[in-house]
């Protein structure tokens, strides 16, 4: 009978470890979503600002070329 009785236990001991890591893989696996959710925002903000930085230097590019021909005109003599 003690023998049956430890059995019993062992196996109340088992079923509450399963139901406890089944706990907590549940809650790793709402904790890796929450942070996949959290990723995925700051990448589209990265990506966002990453567009802003491409156009910006576009701008700077298109910039430089036009102070490069207004200097090459100003420094032009007039007989040319």
């Amino acid at each position: 009978m003690g023998r049956l009785s430890t059995l019993g236990s062992d196996l109340l001991l088992e079923i509450r470890r399963r139901r406890a890591q089944r706990r907590l893989h549940a809650r790793t696996v709402l904790d890796l979503a929450s942070t996949v959710a959290s990723l995925q925002q700051r990448l589209s903000e990265l990506e966002s600002d990453l567009d802003e930085v491409r156009a910006d230097s576009r701008r700077v590019a298109e910039l430089r070329i036009q102070v490069e021909d207004a200097l090459a005109a100003s420094t032009k003599s007039p007989l040319e």
